[in-house]
């Protein structure tokens, strides 16, 4: 698992109360972010600010002149967070931009939602060559060490498992595997009781059914 440090951008746009708009504005255009910390003249965070409330402000204005309502979301050196836990947190504040604080309140870096998705992207889960497909169950019943077992039990190895959403109670996972027994494991998979929900050109489950069914129409239509 890579560290959360990896992920760390310690390059990042920062106002301070008496920064003016018109000097921060260049480094929205290269940035791209939702909010931009800010601290004090001590260096100290105090909040993040939409960098909406920047753009529709007159340039001569400073940030303190501007300030409406900073957002107070932030992460701790101290927390133990797995690095892909930041989408919730993205999720959760609206936002692109997370600044990472020591115990003081000094800004260590900022994590940038699409520099994650990068970064993300070049894992084993996308470059390595493989089988995947999302599979659904109730999202009281599923269980990744179950669904792990049952590729493993088919002696075929787990490259990647991640849940995709949670909508209705009903959870879809998103599935890799080495492409090993692949008709083997979805059957076994729907005797557990998740449903396959996409369809795989080695998910021979519903063209069997479909085969069966037009062979058996010609024999009745003989």
């Amino acid at each position: 698992m890579l560290s959360p440090d990896f992920f760390l951008l310690t390059d990042y746009p920062v106002c301070k109360l008496n920064t003016l708009v018109k000097d921060i504005l260049p480094l929205l255009e290269k940035s791209n972010y939702s909010h931009i910390p800010v601290v004090n003249m001590d260096e100290i965070w105090i909040g993040n600010i939409n960098t909406e409330d920047i753009y529709t402000a007159d340039q001569e204005s400073s940030i303190q002149d501007v300030m409406y309502d900073l957002d107070k979301f932030y992460l701790l050196e101290s927390s133990n967070l797995n690095p892909f836990d930041f989408f919730d947190l993205f999720s959760q504040c609206d936002t692109n931009m997370i600044p990472l604080l020591d115990e003081e309140g000094h800004i260590k870096g900022v994590y940038n939602r699409e520099y994650l998705l990068n970064e993300w992207s070049k894992t084993l889960f996308f470059e390595e060559r493989g089988t995947t497909f999302v599979i659904e169950k109730g999202y009281e019943d599923y269980s990744f060490s179950e669904i792990s077992q049952i590729i493993e039990s088919n002696n075929a190895k787990v490259i990647g498992l991640m849940l995709l959403s949670n909508n209705n109670y009903r959870a879809q996972m998103l599935v890799k595997t080495n492409s090993i027994n692949t008709k083997t494991i979805l059957d076994d998979l729907r005797r557990y009781g998740y449903d396959i929900v996409s369809t795989l050109s080695e998910d021979t489950h519903i063209n069997d059914l479909k085969e069966r069914t037009e062979y058996l129409n010609k024999y009745l239509n003989i």
